[in-house]
């Protein structure tokens, strides 16, 4: 994770800065707005880890693989996994709210095939069962 400045911000201006990263991404309308606004704000390696967490979660909520799985296909430690799935069932209804309106779109439920495609079965499995197994969890993606 990038390093949080040493600089010390009043709790007041944390609160008001945060603010106005939240309202900023609520003014965004669609993808034509959002993308540009988060190329800009993020860098690329801050946005493949929000990325990769965002990932994490909908895989954790769907149920579908376990930690390791996520993590080896994922190129993630299995604590990030832990974490997500940590906030999940702490909290997690931001997660739950964004990744239950995205899902209903289609084009994301083709993304969402290809994360499942990138998932190789573990060694000492029946590959043939396990290709099996992941091609029920895609049709069903479809039914999501």
């Amino acid at each position: 994770m990038p390093p949080v400045s040493r600089r010390i911000v009043s709790p007041k201006i944390t609160k008001n800065i945060y603010d106005l990263l939240v309202r900023s991404f609520s003014k965004a309308h669609g993808k034509n707005e959002v993308l540009p606004f988060v190329s800009d704000l993020l860098t690329p390696t801050e946005q493949t880890m929000i990325s990769k967490r965002l990932a994490i979660a909908f895989l954790l909520l769907r149920k579908d693989f376990d930690y390791r799985e996520i993590a080896k296909t994922l190129k993630v430690s299995t604590a990030t996994v832990a974490r997500v799935n940590m906030v999940l069932n702490t909290r997690g209804a931001g997660y739950r709210n964004i990744l239950g309106k995205v899902i209903k779109d289609e084009s994301i439920k083709l993304i969402l095939g290809e994360i499942y495609d990138a998932f190789t079965p573990p060694r000492g499995i029946d590959t043939e069962a396990w290709e099996a197994r992941r091609r029920i969890i895609k049709r069903s993606l479809k039914s999501f």
